[in-house]
């Protein structure tokens, strides 16, 4: 998309662009990109040298009345491509050592900038250190507002059910984006801000305390009813779509039952996630007709 408007921009610099990764992160990792570079936890490339992956600044991309500002503090990773005109594929890549993990999850924050909506934009994941990637989000910026951060929750357990795949030493989570040109007066482009991986798994509780569960009906075609052996624990929920996106949650309640209400939900596999006082006690695969 070409557009011609008065631009104001001062480009932060970043270096340790196309460099291989050399370690994968234990959990849990997270990343506001504050330091000004990427960790050797990163791997970035692109289909062309045009296209960009670098580190902004707040101040740094001003277009039309419009600033592109991180979701927290002053820095975000971005990708476009400049001086544009033909389009590129632009990857990050956070390698991850997930052996032996459960119950992980992997949250940011996201935000386009007139970006069209192209089939390759989106999260994939991997668990052989990148030899092959598997799709399991799609980013499409032409249904979002832009500039404005949108969060993203997904169960990194749910999605390897689903497509087949294994935490791995050699984990990758990879951010793509596909387009054909620039920041602030092309104007295409990603932004991604606050990146946490990590696990929920709760390890802490002892026999004594432990919470028994009950899930019925399961397959439904409406109401699932969740029966806790316990009152008064402060329990909470998240419910999940197959592909680990957050589709509906409730941070307080203190009976010891839970009914949930799946009928406006299309058929299909969904997770609950149960939790007391603010830690997992239990993860259950629902079956809806």
């Amino acid at each position: 998309m070409k557009k011609i408007y008065l631009l104001a921009i001062s480009i932060m610099g970043f270096q340790a662009i196309n460099a291989q990764i050399t370690n994968y992160a234990a959990i849990p990792y997270a990343t506001g990109f504050e330091s000004g570079t990427l960790d050797n936890n990163w791997y970035t490339t692109s289909s062309s040298q045009d296209g960009r992956i670098q580190i902004w600044n707040s101040t740094s991309l001003i277009w039309s009345g419009d600033t592109a500002k991180a979701h927290t503090d002053s820095l975000w990773l971005g990708m476009d491509n400049d001086p544009g005109g033909s389009y590129v594929t632009n990857e990050a890549w956070i390698g991850l050592d997930l052996l032996g993990e459960t119950q992980v999850r992997f949250t940011f924050w996201w935000a386009e900038w007139n970006d069209e909506t192209e089939p390759q934009d989106g999260i994939y994941i991997s668990d052989d250190g990148g030899t092959s990637f598997t799709k399991v989000l799609d980013l499409n910026g032409a249904s979002y507002t832009d500039l404005q951060w949108y969060y993203f929750d997904l169960n990194l357990d749910s999605l390897n059910t689903v497509h087949g795949l294994n935490f791995t030493a050699t984990y990758v989570i990879k951010l793509q984006q596909y387009d054909n040109y620039y920041f602030a007066g092309g104007n295409d482009g990603f932004l991604f801000d606050d990146i946490n991986v990590e696990s929920t798994i709760v390890s802490n509780i002892s026999e004594q305390d432990e919470v028994k569960v009950k899930v019925f009906p399961n397959p439904t075609t409406d109401f699932v009813n969740i029966s806790l052996s316990k009152s008064n624990n402060n329990y909470s929920y998240q419910l999940y779509s197959i592909d680990g996106q957050l589709i509906e949650e409730n941070n307080s309640i203190n009976e010891n039952s839970i009914k949930l209400n799946l009928s406006d939900y299309n058929a299909g596999v969904y997770f609950v996630n149960l939790y007391s006082n603010g830690e997992m006690i239990h993860s259950h695969k629902l079956f809806k007709q």
